[in-house]
């Protein structure tokens, strides 16, 4: 019985040290301090955004490639 006790709080213990969420690192994701990452235009204009990063955190952005150009070589 004790055995089985005992097996019963390792795996309380064990869950609760899977299911436990990471602590929260301060100033990780700062929302409002938003940095976005862009190409210079090309000779139409397009610009491409490839990136934003708030704080640590970035997202890559999938840029669409631009439509053809008069302007263009």
């Amino acid at each position: 019985m004790r055995k089985l006790v005992l097996l019963s709080l390792a795996l309380v213990f064990a869950v609760a040290g899977v299911v436990t969420p990471p602590a929260a690192t301060a100033g990780r994701c700062d929302y409002n301090n938003c940095v976005t990452y862009c190409s210079s235009p090309n000779a139409c204009g397009y610009v491409c955004c490839y990136q934003q990063c708030c704080g640590d955190c970035c997202i890559d952005l999938l840029c669409v490639p631009p439509p053809p150009c008069e302007g263009e070589n």
